[in-house]
């Protein structure tokens, strides 16, 4: 990558940071963890289930449980289409799942995602569109989250590679105000040869009609990518 691409990219994640910078802070790290199965069906065709769980605090007052499933399809080494569904819990922050469930949805998703490379930086950029069925009624959501990841010992990210991996998820609706979510990601990860473990931290700001909060969470997540083309 040439100095000024490297420029560019440190330019990038410095405002990504800077949007999470802002707002009320809740003190105590949470913590964030979540586990993926993805089936390699074909060389083009691939199912992924999910499940991912956090905790207001340090592994203690768990709030929110969601599973998930989608069904991706590569329509060229470097676009790919997916659509979903899932199941998502928000309870009460004050204890472990302590009710009465504050929202519980229903979704469903469509999504595409683009990825590249410039020399040892690997691109993932995702744009996905949520239809929610909520207790609070039924909502669209559009979500954009461009991603990076850089291999640090080796050059491409093969089974035996550290390597470093941002990205940051903006969620956007149609009410007021229409910057719903923002999240950042910033961490370290290794791949085995079907595992990969991802740990880092991930910072989310929330806004309301009456003021923005900014929570930190420790995150990591482990995820399995099961071959099934060479058992056929």
């Amino acid at each position: 990558m040439s100095n000024h691409q490297s420029r560019r990219f440190l330019l990038a994640v410095s405002i990504m940071l800077c949007l999470n910078v802002s707002g009320q802070n809740d003190k105590d790290l949470g913590s964030w963890n979540g586990f993926g199965l993805k089936f390699e069906l074909s060389e083009k065709l691939d199912v992924y289930a999910e499940s991912r769980i956090r905790a207001y605090a340090f592994y203690d007052k768990f709030y929110y449980f969601e599973y998930t499933m989608r069904l991706s399809y590569s329509l060229s080494r470097m676009i790919s289409v997916a659509a979903g569904t899932g199941r998502h819990q928000t309870y009460s922050s004050e204890g472990n799942f302590m009710k009465p469930l504050e929202s519980g949805e229903m979704r469903i998703y469509e999504e595409i995602t683009e990825k590249h490379s410039f020399s040892r930086f690997y691109f993932d950029n995702r744009i996905r569109i949520d239809q929610r069925f909520t207790t609070d009624g039924y909502m669209n959501r559009y979500r954009f989250k461009p991603g990076c990841s850089i291999p640090l010992n080796h050059a491409t990210i093969t089974p035996g590679t550290i390597f470093l991996s941002f990205w940051d998820e903006i969620f956007i609706v149609a009410e007021k105000p229409h910057l719903d979510l923002n999240r950042f990601y910033a961490g370290a990860n290794y791949k085995f040869e079907n595992l990969t473990i991802q740990s880092g931290w991930a910072n989310q700001v929330s806004n309301d009609d009456l003021e923005k909060t900014r929570k930190n969470f420790f995150l990591i997540a482990f995820l399995v990518d099961i071959d099934l083309k060479k058992k056929q």
